[in-house]
């Protein structure tokens, strides 16, 4: 499956949300998503931007990905003032360049999509991680 990509410049932010300890075989993003999206709703927040942030961590980037890969997952949303849903925790997201793209197939298929970005798809455009 090809994935368009962009790598993007993120100014240094705040944003919050919920996060979850998973893997790509787990299949239990619904953890995460489901109680976001009530809790939004029920504090009437509706940001324009949704931040869906894979934390892997500097081990993982040298180890490799596969699905049995435990990351950190987080829903996020950007904050504005202090309006933001009681219960969400803080992420800061630190100003560099990130792997952005849009993925809305099956959560079974991320971490090879994964590996081919970061394997082979970043190196032959010369971009590398780190």
């Amino acid at each position: 499956m090809e994935i368009p990509f962009k790598i993007e410049f993120i100014a240094d932010c705040v944003v919050s949300g919920l996060k979850i300890l998973t893997t790509h075989a787990s299949g239990e993003t619904y953890r995460l998503w489901r109680p976001f999206r009530q809790q939004r709703r029920e504090e009437s927040i509706v940001p324009d931007i949704f931040y869906s942030i894979q934390e892997y961590g500097e081990a993982r980037i040298n180890e490799g990905f596969g699905e049995g890969t435990n990351f950190e997952k987080w829903a996020a949303i950007p904050i504005s003032g202090e309006k933001r849903p009681s219960n969400f925790k803080y992420f800061h997201l630190k100003e560099g360049l990130y792997l952005s793209f849009t993925y809305s197939s099956a959560l079974g298929d991320l971490g090879i999509i994964l590996e081919d970005l970061i394997k082979i798809k970043l190196p032959a455009n010369r971009i590398s991680i780190g």
